[in-house]
């Protein structure tokens, strides 16, 4: 795999609640007077949801966005989380080129992603066997490329914010009780939904109807 580009993530209600959630007041985001550790001068905002070195989660959004995660680390083969963080990207007068980079460049064998909530006219270029392979952002849809690809994100003109969700994934860490942990915690989730529909029930005055409880939207 160089890159895979999956539209269409999530169904769209539950990316629109997802999105009002990072694109909403209440959210704090951090500012960055550099989008690469002082390799340039092009400042971004940040909300850290999983932390590297073992600092693990940071964020209480990190359950809403598990379907995410789980999408990409199934798709990239890489079943151990290193980060996530949201970044936010505001409108320039010009699209601005951020400092082209890895984000573990001490690393070798990883999975970058990258997940959109907006669709503007900014986006990511992939440096690929000398060629530039720019996607356009583009809401609701997840990039997912092998992380020694050096890339660089650039900014929008026609939307106030450029909003996305960055991850890393690799092979194996000790921390190898990860996936474990996202599948119980969806599904926990799911299943507290599910109890929590069925209970607007009155089962003593439906005895005699027909119950309908297991049907497909209901299945996670």
């Amino acid at each position: 795999m160089k890159y895979k580009l999956i539209e269409n993530v999530l169904e769209q209600d539950k990316f629109k609640k997802l999105s009002d959630t990072f694109n909403g007041s209440y959210l704090p985001w951090f500012y960055n007077d550099s989008s690469n550790w002082g390799e340039d001068n092009n400042f971004m905002l940040t909300h850290y949801i999983y932390r590297e070195d073992g600092e693990g989660v940071a964020s209480e959004l990190f359950n809403d966005i598990l379907p995410i995660v789980l999408k990409a680390s199934i798709l990239s083969d890489k079943f151990n989380l290193l980060r996530i963080k949201a970044n936010l990207y505001t409108k320039q007068e010009e699209n601005v080129y951020h400092s082209a980079h890895t984000d573990f460049p001490e690393l070798n064998t990883y999975t970058t992603a990258v997940y959109n909530f907006t669709t503007c006219n900014g986006g990511t270029v992939l440096f690929i066997d000398d060629k530039e392979i720019v996607i356009p952002s583009v809401e609701n849809s997840l990039l997912i490329f092998d992380g020694n690809i050096t890339h660089q994100g650039f900014t929008q003109t026609d939307k106030n914010n450029r909003v996305l969700l960055n991850m890393d994934f690799l092979w194996y860490n000790p921390r190898m009780d990860f996936i474990i942990g996202l599948l119980l915690g969806y599904f926990l989730k799911e299943i507290s939904s599910y109890l929590k529909r069925i209970s607007k029930y009155d089962l003593d005055s439906n005895t005699d109807k027909e119950w309908d409880f297991l049907s497909r939207d209901d299945l996670p």
